[in-house]
């Protein structure tokens, strides 16, 4: 039984800490590759309105783009700067990528501990 609490007592740990570190400063972009090819240098767009909704910023503020080792990817506007795009190196069939878009420049522990609830979903073929 005093097992059975400590378990109970961790997990509720676990919880806190995760719930403290929601992050409202950083959004998902989750890219899924419904098709049955891998596709490699890919180019992928996010639109910018969908980014600043989540993330409350405004045209001035700075925008940073992290792929799934949390490294800083090279993105561009298109003209109106409605949308971003960046090159996605490899995406196999049927699988998903996560990058994160970040308002101001993230401390490293910051975006790995962050528990993120919005999300963009983003589908390539």
């Amino acid at each position: 039984m005093r097992t059975f609490l400590s378990h109970l007592l961790a997990v509720f740990g676990l919880m806190s800490v995760l719930t403290a570190c929601t992050s409202s400063s950083t959004v998902n972009i989750l890219i899924h590759n419904e098709g049955d090819n891998t596709l490699t240098n890919k180019t992928v767009e996010v639109p910018v309105g969908e980014i600043r909704q989540w993330l409350g910023v405004t045209p001035a503020d700075s925008l940073y783009l992290l792929n799934e080792k949390n490294e800083p990817v090279k993105y561009v506007y298109n003209a109106d700067r409605s949308v971003i795009r960046f090159t996605l190196p490899i995406a196999q069939k049927r699988s998903q990528k996560n990058y994160s878009v970040n308002a101001g420049d993230p401390a490293l522990l910051d975006n790995l501990f962050a528990f993120r609830q919005q999300k963009i979903r983003v589908t390539i073929r």
